[in-house]
């Protein structure tokens, strides 16, 4: 017997209209402008960056922001168990 369930398991976690990784871009980049930048501009570039990510990212697929940052090599970003592969050595008497 199926039941109905209220929650949906598979969506994205969303604020607003960006997924939660973009926000969280977003923020750090406010965070790191203030020390740099005063908090008129770093909150202009903040909501540049937000602007920016719901055009570009219109039409695209949820997560895609997270695996281009996954593609570039994004400083200090790895996805989650994803390893880079190994060389094994053959040899018969290995």
């Amino acid at each position: 017997m199926w039941k109905k369930c209220r929650s949906v398991f598979d969506e994205p976690v969303m604020i607003l209209v960006w997924e939660w990784e973009e926000v969280g871009l977003a923020f750090g980049v406010f965070l790191v402008g203030q020390f740099l930048f005063g908090p008129v501009v770093s909150t202009g570039i903040a909501g540049v960056i937000l602007g920016a990510t719901y055009f570009l990212k219109k039409g695209q697929p949820a997560g895609a922001v997270v695996h281009w940052m996954h593609r570039v090599r994004f400083p200090f970003f790895r996805l989650p168990g994803v390893l880079p592969a190994q060389p094994h050595p053959y040899g018969p008497w290995r």
